[in-house]
């Protein structure tokens, strides 16, 4: 089953990232010594978008850009990466304690899924809406919770739809543009607009189909307008999957972007992390599932927050690292590219000579995401401690055994594959690393699927 297009990439790309015992991380012992785990979720303000890529709202071609606000491309997933897609079965999130929560009602469906007493619903026979003030983005100032007036404020209220390839018809992935930018006579939004030259319109529920399907289709489309539609829900869905079947063999914690980034650990947007237990993973889930977007993206000072946590800098977070041998990792979540001028301090990490390729940047470029993650890696993040965490080989100047922090995205809105074969025949990363944390890597290994062993020598602190 598709849940969502989410990659776990690390920072860390070749064998020298794959450093990993014996021993996988899914059935440790209660003697094992727990690693720690940071989720770091995107609160910026496109998280509230209801469509993917960006230039969705304002895609480029030859005649000039074109909004697929207003064709076809919005109300496909061809086009689209957040519509829906009658491909993927959208089942509803998890609650903390492994149940699932309610199906979203066709005739009655929230507006946000998580938004606790919600009585705001739509009836999708007739009021469903393809994007809205908030979602469709019109302008920062018109980031409102509901819908406006047809046109530039929203999208018409029609019965629920899709636009489908007709029969015989490929989609040009590589040239997306003549295709998602096409519409039909009148309004796109109109149930009367039933075609285009490539396009036919799907009505929700598709009258041609049993009563059984029919139905299937009502709550499959009512889960995604409620818990998928835009990217922060999509997130928060596909997240609570994520954590869900694992427990207290690891120490997890949570925090914003931003919140990171104003070095606020008090809010009600951190969690510091401890053993991964009930009354944790509740208060895990309660500060993922009310998130709210808004602000800008400072994935930098907040991927550098983590590393100051997880190096004993910031005793406002508490300090995770409990034994010289325990693992730490940062899982950071994000729509897009950070924002200009978002630094952390720490220059240029990754285009030293003893940094191998994949990981050499021979652009140059000072003060990337990359550049933070490669300064944790690299580095002895605790110098005063005894080296003796398994599986850690020497990496450029970084001693064998030493602490350090390992960096995975989850990025939305690429798809393909990165591979290594590329960047070694060329010498250079096969793409720029602004871009690389989006994309789903062919040697990235998922977070919980990892090896770890048992630490041999280690010492409390």
């Amino acid at each position: 089953m598709k849940i969502i297009a989410l990659s776990i990439l690390s920072i860390s790309l070749n064998s020298f990232a794959a450093q990993t015992a014996d021993k996988p991380l899914s059935t440790l012992s209660t003697g094992d010594v727990k690693p720690n785990v940071m989720f770091i979720i995107d609160d910026s303000g496109s998280m509230a978008w209801s469509h993917m890529p960006d230039d969705v709202v304002n895609w480029p071609t030859p005649a000039g850009r074109v909004d697929w606000r207003n064709t076809v491309g919005y109300r496909s997933s061809l086009c689209n990466g957040v519509y829906y897609n009658p491909e993927t079965n959208y089942l509803p999130p998890k609650n903390p304690n492994g149940t699932d929560r309610p199906n979203s009602s066709f005739n009655a469906a929230w507006y946000d899924g998580f938004s606790a007493g919600s009585t705001s619903t739509h009836d999708l026979s007739k009021e469903f809406f393809a994007y809205d003030r908030r979602t469709g983005y019109v302008s920062p100032g018109n980031w409102k919770p509901d819908v406006g007036t047809p046109g530039e404020q929203g999208a018409t209220k029609v019965q629920a739809f899709y636009w489908a390839l007709k029969s015989g018809i490929a989609f040009d992935k590589n040239n997306p543009g003549p295709q998602c930018s096409e519409y039909p006579r009148g309004s796109i939004d109109s149930n009367a607009a039933a075609s285009t030259n490539s396009w036919t319109k799907v009505l929700i529920p598709d009258a041609t189909q049993t009563a059984a399907v029919q139905a299937m289709q009502k709550t499959n489309f009512a889960n995604w307008f409620s818990y998928y539609r835009t990217r922060i829900l999509m997130m928060k869905s596909s997240a609570g999957a994520a954590f869900n079947s694992i427990g207290d063999r690891y120490r997890v914690g949570f925090s914003s972007i931003n919140n990171l980034h104003s070095n606020n650990y008090t809010s009600q947007k951190f969690l510091k992390i401890d053993n991964y237990a009930s009354t944790q993973k509740a208060a895990w889930y309660a500060m993922l599932y009310s998130t709210t977007p808004g602000g800008g993206t400072p994935l930098k000072t907040a991927l550098n927050a983590v590393g100051r946590i997880y190096s004993g800098q910031e005793s406002k977070a508490g300090d995770p690292m409990q034994y010289t041998c325990q693992q730490n990792f940062t899982i950071l979540t994000t729509d897009g590219y950070w924002n200009a001028g978002n630094n952390a301090g720490i220059g240029k990490q990754d285009n030293a000579s003893n940094i191998p390729y994949p990981m050499k940047d021979d652009t140059n470029k000072s003060e990337t995401l990359a550049d933070v993650a490669m300064y944790y890696f690299k580095r002895d993040i605790r110098p005063t401690m005894n080296n003796n965490v398994p599986g850690i080989d020497a990496f450029a100047d970084g001693p064998k055994g030493r602490q350090l922090m390992r960096t995975y995205t989850l990025g939305l809105g690429m798809d393909g594959q990165l591979k290594r074969s590329e960047a070694q025949s060329s010498g250079r990363h096969p793409n720029h690393h602004r871009r690389s944390m989006a994309c789903r890597s062919q040697w990235g290994r998922r977070l919980f699927q990892r090896k770890r062993s048992q630490c041999r020598g280690c010492r409390a602190i």
